[in-house]
């Protein structure tokens, strides 16, 4: 098989998943999944993000884009049913095993099939509950300039009620389709270099590890915050950078 055609069944992106919510939130078409590899293309880290252009640009999270980690050499961003190489325009240092500035710019290119392996994700099998799934193909033409986007709205505040789009558990097989959960905020408070965090509590659906990078929607759907970690003990408890840390998103 050519390099070209091994490419294009690369991935496989399931259209529902179990127990996923399935308002119009839960299939926004200006979220995406991030894959970040290493020079031997083998994923090390995969979440979420979001258009902030439509000459695409992402918002995304740093731990998901190199930052600190030599290793990692590749960006992958699937949009909708195409795929995308990508570059960071600038990310933050914060390290990822604590609070504090987590936050990156993507920028998407066309695939480059002349560079790419023949299978940069993991082999695309039926999942076993026997989902339907579509093919994911790798976008070589020059970017669109036309990709939908989120507005980047105000401040987060306690008792906000809030909506978390990802990607979900995206790593090591077929990428699942967005899920969202909804949160109420139940504190607001800064972390040790200063960014502001909010911590939230689900009130349907759980947060999951791969949903870093996803944006937090207030209820006018623009982008309040930036969900970055999940609590180890209470998996119902999550925490998002707030709105202002993305204005701008590298300083």
């Amino acid at each position: 098989m050519t390099r070209g055609a091994a490419v294009a069944v690369a991935l496989l992106v399931l259209l529902a998943s179990r127990g996923v919510a399935t308002s119009d939130e839960a299939n926004n078409p200006a979220v995406v999944a991030v894959y970040a590899s290493n020079e031997a293309w083998q994923t090390i880290q995969s979440g979420s993000g979001f258009l902030v252009d439509s000459r695409g640009l992402v918002l995304t999270n740093a731990h998901l884009t190199s930052a600190g980690v030599p290793s990692f050499g590749h960006l992958l961003v699937i949009v909708g049913a195409e795929y995308y190489m990508a570059k960071v325009v600038c990310q933050s240092t914060a390290p990822a095993d604590r609070f504090g500035r987590d936050v990156a710019e993507v920028q998407l290119a066309p695939v480059d099939l002349s560079i790419l392996p023949g299978q940069p994700f993991h082999s695309p099998t039926l999942p076993g509950d026997g989902q339907p799934v579509v093919a994911v193909t790798p976008h070589t033409a020059a970017l669109p300039g036309t990709f939908p986007t989120l507005a980047l709205g105000g401040q987060t505040r306690v008792g906000d009620t809030v909506s978390v789009v990802g990607y979900g558990d995206i790593m090591g097989g077929p990428v699942r389709a967005q899920h969202t959960f909804s949160a109420q905020v139940t504190q607001v408070f800064s972390a040790p270099d200063g960014t502001k965090i909010a911590a939230m509590t689900s009130a349907g659906g759980r947060p999951q590890a791969e949903d870093s990078g996803a944006p937090v929607l207030g209820r006018n759907g623009s982008v309040v915050g930036l969900w970055t970690w999940f609590d180890k003990v209470n998996a119902r408890r999550s925490y998002a950078q707030t709105g202002d840390v993305l204005r701008p998103a590298c300083r």
